[in-house]
């Protein structure tokens, strides 16, 4: 059985889902991360486009 993952943003224009098969998970720590993130580090997740709907 595969896992779907669903998200959307804030006012649910944008609508997503994912199955759950990934190629890499990164944390990464970098300056440009961190600028582009506002946060201390940014949460990157890879997969193929045709696993995105």
């Amino acid at each position: 059985m595969e896992v779907y993952l669903i998200g959307k943003c804030l006012c649910g224009t944008v609508k997503f889902s994912v199955a759950d098969r990934f190629k890499a998970f990164y944390l990464c720590h970098c300056k440009q991360c961190q600028q582009l993130t506002g946060s201390a580090f940014a949460s990157n997740i890879f997969t193929g486009p045709d696993n995105i709907d």
